[in-house]
């Protein structure tokens, strides 16, 4: 007596099936997460260049003076910090403190890329040129904000303002970064010349 020929798969073809399925989608979530990352850095490259152009708005009404304003907000009313000098010039809204005591906080003052900055601080980026200005400070320089406007004028490579690195360290204690790049992780800056690009 013959058998009938069997129309179904053999276990081995179902395991070879499978194993290709597995590995497609393994390599299609590795695609995904990489455009996430880049999409997370155009997101933040276009806050950047938000703030920048906020900034430089500032700096026309205000004599060419550059805002000032510490490094990272305090949000108190007698120190209204970047984020409230720029409000006028950005529609976003102000951070705010939320229900467990976080902040919560808008584009473009959020990175989508924040590791846990914005909570504590209000905000994902730090006021860079301030960090010029306590230098400056430090020669009893007066008019030290005018002082800054001409160096930044000077020298259009400096940053304005870039991705914050307050609070946020390495298990080794260094610097840590939000958006990776070939050549290690980076920070996200607009610079004095308009460009928003790595600072290293």
């Amino acid at each position: 007596m013959r058998r009938a020929a069997s129309s179904g798969f053999s276990l081995i073809e179902l395991l070879v099936v499978i194993a290709v399925v597995a590995i497609l989608a393994g390599l299609l979530l590795v695609a995904l997460a990489g455009s996430r990352g880049a999409g997370e850095r155009a997101r933040c490259l276009a806050n950047l260049r938000s703030i920048g152009t906020a900034i430089e708005t500032y700096r026309g009404q205000h004599d060419g003076v550059l805002p000032v304003a510490p490094a990272m907000p305090r949000f108190r009313d007698d120190e209204p910090g970047l984020v409230g000098l720029l409000a006028p010039h950005l529609t976003s809204t102000m951070p705010r403190v939320g229900e467990g005591g976080d902040f919560v906080t808008a584009e473009p003052w959020l990175c989508p890329a924040d590791s846990g900055v914005a909570p504590k601080w209000g905000v994902s980026y730090e006021y860079e040129i301030a960090a010029f200005v306590v230098a400056l400070s430090m020669d009893q320089t007066p008019n030290l904000w005018r002082r800054a406007a001409r160096m930044i004028e000077d020298d259009p490579s400096l940053p304005l303002v870039a991705d914050a690195s307050a609070g946020l360290r390495t298990s080794s204690g260094d610097p840590s970064a939000w958006h990776e790049r070939a050549a290690g992780s980076a920070r996200n800056a607009v610079f004095a010349d308009g460009r928003v690009d790595w600072m290293d």
